[in-house]
């Protein structure tokens, strides 16, 4: 029991670093899904990692309004793998997914992730695999850079999967 509550089922990760003009619509979308799941118990823990913009500020307002929501943080920038290894080392749930800020993937597909962790010990969701629908593409220069830093990633660290930022050490 964390936060004075039984553990959830789920615990829901936002890594954040100056997202303050989107964190509230991000909270808003996440509050919707879980309005619309009732019967899952959910905790959602947002990382602010460092940020030099009111990130922080806002999501305390809604961490205030929503007992579900908790803030937790870092007062410097460490980067998105260290933000979710303080998640993680905080969640209390049975499952643990994340989402961005930005909500480049739609909390919707919270469904699908969920049922698959329900199978199987990790799960990877990835844009960058055949038969993906992605509703939002990245531009050229992101998709260009992301591909680069994959196979950079891949010979570095040994590793053949389809984004490495998944396989952050936790």
């Amino acid at each position: 029991m964390l936060w004075g509550m039984p553990a959830p089922d789920v615990t829901l990760l936002v890594p954040c670093f100056n997202e303050g003009a989107r964190i509230e619509t991000c909270l808003a979308a996440i509050a919707a899904w879980r309005a619309a799941h009732a019967e899952t118990a959910v905790e959602v823990i947002v990382i602010d990692d460092g940020s030099e913009d009111d990130t922080r500020a806002r999501a305390d307002v809604v961490a205030r309004d929503d007992p579900a929501v908790h803030v937790i943080g870092s007062p410097q920038n460490a980067g998105k793998g260290a933000a979710l290894r303080h998640g993680v080392e905080a969640a209390t749930g049975r499952r643990i997914a994340f989402l961005d800020a930005d909500l480049s993937v739609d909390v919707v597909h919270l469904d699908e992730a969920l049922a698959v962790l329900d199978r199987v010990d990790v799960a990877v969701g990835c844009r960058n695999v055949p038969g993906a629908d992605v509703a939002r593409p990245q531009g050229p220069a992101r998709r260009l850079l992301g591909r680069g830093y994959r196979v950079l990633a891949r010979a570095l660290l040994g590793i053949d999967a389809p984004d490495a930022v998944s396989y952050t050490h936790l």
